[in-house]
């Protein structure tokens, strides 16, 4: 699976105006995707939505330059549930929510990946080399 990811939404309130505060926030959390409307923010609840994979993020997560976040290698999961992939979220070890976006099969504003069609047991591949431009609150 290939990765890039920019222009995500942001929790409110959850950085340190520098952008490298949410570094030690990723570190051990989850990067979750989902197969269901994606919420306004990272601030509403997930209830009712689908997940269809669930990344565990590397510690630390990656590096942040310039208010862009680039990943560690992220590991291969496999995938929970059958759907169309549409948004992912990452979130802490503790689940608090810190940044949405969007999935595409076509460069833009969001995940990358070869395709959408998430299928049940079977293995989606590691996220490697994956950025973020982060927002300016982040």
């Amino acid at each position: 699976m290939s990765t890039m990811l920019s222009h995500a939404a942001a929790a409110a309130g959850m950085g340190d105006g520098t952008n490298k505060g949410i570094l030690p926030l990723m570190a051990g959390g989850s990067l979750i995707v989902y197969g269901t409307a994606r919420p306004a923010n990272p601030d509403v609840a997930t209830t009712g939505q689908t997940v269809l994979a669930t990344y565990t993020l590397p510690t630390p997560a990656g590096t942040v330059s310039n208010g862009v976040l680039t990943l560690g290698v992220v590991s291969p999961v496999t995938i929970a549930n059958s759907a169309t992939a549409v948004w992912f979220r990452i979130v802490t070890a503790g689940a608090a929510a810190l940044l949405d976006g969007d999935i595409l099969t076509s460069s833009g504003d969001g995940l990358q990946v070869s395709s959408t069609t998430f299928v049940s047991g079977v293995q989606a591949g590691a996220l490697t080399g994956g950025t973020i431009t982060l927002p300016a609150d982040a």
